[in-house]
This record gives structure tokens, sequence and C-alpha cells, in this order.
């Protein structure tokens, strides 16, 4: 039997009809199972807005919002006690958002140094920021109607509330240096003022500050989802979800009460679909997922054609789903559409290793990364908790190696071997090892900064994990 010809029902319920009508027992019971799926299905769907949640509420505890002009720096790169999903640990972070209802959003960008991009609230990238010195962008809102002066790059953005965000592309803005370069280079205003611009605006530096962006689960994601159908605006896309929530006590413009029934398939169904997001993510069935076909266990988390998720014949809720499960902002444009050589970054992801195996935190493991990976900037590999999605907390206090880190061990041939284990392996260099968690799932992303053309016509090739003990 074939994995197409396997199908795995994990419950099979009879419905009792009598002259063609059901029982009120199968009514109600038809109602419920309805209603689960239902909601079930509008958890998976509502997986980016959950993820917008998440990081709009910690984004407030440290003093930016929708309605001012701060921006959230994360000068140090982040770390372990920052919840941040596949974050990387090499270059600094700028955050910011805000509210396209009123009027257009004047976004000026003063150095080729910051990358990054907009995207909405339900993370459809909207536009790339790469070799963007000297831009001013204009960001208007879904229902702008006004006129569009001359002189801007203008952002189509497809939700009112919208996310600004970038990174320094080299790790040699750190600390200060990387404060300077956001405070200096970035500014943002109301289309109202750009007559006049205001000075740039507060840059709010979280350092080693702990912060959780991670969305809520269980009950408390329902309530999140309430709650960000209240801000963001009504997309024609969104109005089937929306008809599957009334039943269950969300709905747009009214308050959120569910009864008791309503409350326990929620949370019932919030489980499963919380279960079914982490499934796609770690055993990803699409077809363009494993990067190098069958050769090798490494997968793009890139699996969409279209940046607004959205094809001429479906739109592509599994493979958003997929990425939301694992990272916490839009993926690059350029990453769908046609990449620019040397430029931005790719990232691919490793959850097994050469056999097929999840990675465990029990196991040791070796990873033989080639002499010449194609890249124009730098590489790193970052180890991720499967829980949190953000990076591994251990007793060592290293996440990541990358060809950049000082004192790391090179063979003779230019290829380098990492370590990865709860213990030092046998024989191998400290400063090439990662320390894992005992019993714990762990996965990777190997990132290439500025990746060159045999990185995407695949002529390149990394190894995968080899376990060793």
């Amino acid at each position: 039997m074939t994995k197409n010809e396997a199908i795995n029902t994990a419950t099979v319920q009879e419905f009792e009809f009598e002259a063609g009508y059901p029982t009120a027992e199968a009514s109600q019971a038809l109602y419920d199972e309805m209603d689960y799926q239902r909601a079930t299905q509008a958890y998976i769907r509502a997986t980016p807005m959950l993820n917008s949640m998440g990081m709009r509420e910690a984004f407030a505890e440290h003093g930016v919002t929708e309605n001012d002009r701060n921006i959230l720096v994360f000068e140090n790169s982040l770390n372990a006690k920052q919840i941040w999903m596949t974050a990387n640990s090499t270059t600094p972070y700028f955050w910011t958002l805000f509210d396209l209802s009123e009027e257009p959003i004047v976004a000026e960008v003063g150095s080729n140094d910051i990358l990054g991009g907009f995207y909405g609230f339900w993370m459809r990238a909207v536009e790339d920021m790469v070799f963007a010195g000297g831009t001013k962008y204009l960001v208007v809102g879904p229902d702008y109607e006004g006129e569009i002066p001359e002189g801007y790059k203008v952002v189509e953005a497809t939700s009112n509330v919208t996310w600004w965000y970038g990174r320094a592309n080299h790790v040699s803005y750190k600390g200060q240096p990387a404060i300077d370069l956001f405070q200096e280079n970035l500014n943002y205003y109301p289309l109202s003022q750009a007559a006049n611009p205001p000075a740039p605006e507060k840059v709010i530096t979280m350092g080693d500050t702990p912060i959780n962006t991670d969305w809520e689960k269980g009950y408390k994601a329902w309530e999140n989802i309430h709650a960000g159908i209240q801000i963001d605006n009504i997309r024609e896309q969104d109005k089937i979800m929306f008809d599957f929530l009334r039943g269950l006590g969300i709905e747009h413009d009214k308050s959120f009460a569910p009864n008791a029934r309503q409350k326990a398939i929620l949370e019932r169904a919030a489980e499963t679909g919380h279960k079914m997001t982490q499934n796609l993510a770690f055993n990803n069935r699409a077809e363009n997922a494993p990067y190098w076909g069958d050769e090798r266990q490494w997968v793009s988390i890139v699996t969409n054609q279209n940046k607004h998720w959205m094809t001429d014949t479906y739109a592509e809720v599994t493979d958003r789903t997929q990425w939301y499960q694992l990272v916490a902002n839009a993926v690059y444009v350029h990453e769908v559409e046609t990449p620019v050589y040397g430029a931005g970054s790719a990232y691919l992801s490793s959850y097994k290793d050469t056999d097929g195996n999840f990675l465990n935190g029990s196991n040791q493991y070796k990873l033989n990364v080639p002499a010449d990976v194609p890249v124009a900037n730098f590489w790193s590999v970052t180890v991720y908790d499967n829980g949190t999605r953000s990076m591994i907390d251990n007793d060592q206090g290293r996440i990541a190696r990358g060809n950049t880190d000082e004192g790391l061990v090179v063979n003779e041939d230019g290829t380098i071997d990492l370590y990865f284990g709860a213990t030092l392996p046998e024989g191998a260099p400290a400063t090439n090892w990662v320390q894992t968690n005992e019993g714990d799932g762990w996965f990777v992303l190997f990132r290439f900064y500025g990746p060159e053309k045999p990185f995407y016509d695949k002529s390149f090739m990394l190894n995968d994990f080899e376990k060793i003990n």
C-alpha cells in the first residue's frame, strides 16, 4: 500500500438518520463536528495574524505601537532569552509598525547597509529593501484613494496595520554602531508632514532585555484572533473564514463571549490546529520543499509561488502556515520572484539526520560544511528549539556557528566540521560545537548572506547531519 492509498482516520462517528432526517442527537453531533472542523481550519488559516498579534503585544510592552513613531532595535542581535522565531544571532535588527487607516506614511532609508522590507498584518510581503539607500517610500493603505505625489517609491500595503523591519547586512554592526546605523538612516512620518519632516523617531534599544513574541496557544489564541480581526481591515479572501468563526462567537465589531459548548470546541480545535501546523513545518510534504530532492534532508521553507500567497488558481494556505509556524516575518519578495545574486539572504532548514531521523538533543552529530559556500558576505548555521522555534537556550550560551566566528577550526581542504550534542563529542574542537539539550528536539537554519548563482542553480550542495554516537 502506498502512502497515497493509506488513509489514517483518527475517529469515525456514525450519525443516525430516520426517514432521511437527522435525529436530535445526530443533528447536535453534526454541528459539533462541523464547528470543530471549521475552527481547526480557521486556526490554521489565522496563523500569520496570530504571529502578528504575538509581536504586537510584545512590542507594546516595550513602548512600540502603531500609534507612535518608535522603533525597536536589537543592537546586539538577538539571544536565547529573546523569544523570536528563527531570528538570526549574527546581525542587529530593527522593527516597527504603523497605521495607514488615516493617511500614507513616508519611510526613509539612508544606507545600503540596511535590508529588509514591508509586510502586512497577515504577513504578506509587500516590498523588499535591498540596496535602498537614499530611497523615500510612500506606504499607502489598501483603501487610500488620494493623490500620489512624485519623488517616492510607492508601497501598496495589504493592510492598514503594516510592519516595517530590517537588519544590518554585516556583522560589523554591533552595539553602538548598530544603534547609530538605524538612528541616522531611518525615519518615518505621515505624508501630511512631508513638507517639513520631523526629526527621526525614537529608537528603543533592547540590548539583552528578554522579550517573548510567540503567539498565545490554546483558548487564548482565539482571544487574539478575535482582537486581530477588530484591528485589521477585512479582506475579501478572509470572509469565508469569518463565516466559519461566526458560529463560534467570533465576529467583527462584536464582543467575544463564547458559551461553554463553543469554548470546549475552540480549545480542542486550537490544540489540533497547532499540532497540524507543527506537522506542516517539520514534515513538509510540498513537492518543492526538499531543496536538493532525495539527495539531501535540507528543505526550503519558501515553498510559495507568490509573495501574496495567492496564485491564479488557489490560495497558498498550506505554504503560508508552515512558514509562519517557523518565521516571524514575511518571506522576502526576491526569494519568491527573481533572485538578485550576491544580495539579500536565503535560508535552508534541516530537521533530520542523513538517515531521515529527527534531530534529538540526546544524540551527537557532525555537519561537514563545504569549503565553497557560495556567498558574497558570510554564512551561519543557527540552532533552534522546536517548541519555541526560537534560539536554543543552553548552558553553553552559544547558539550558532559561522565562517566569521573567531577560533573556528578549519580542515586542510577548507571544509569545516561543526558538532552538535548535549556534550562535546570526543576529539571535537570546542570552538566548533553547539550544545543541545538532552531529550529536546531541535532544528537549524543555514543562512546564506548574499547567496550567489551556485546556490540558486543548485550546483552547490550542503551535506547532511551525521549521527556520530
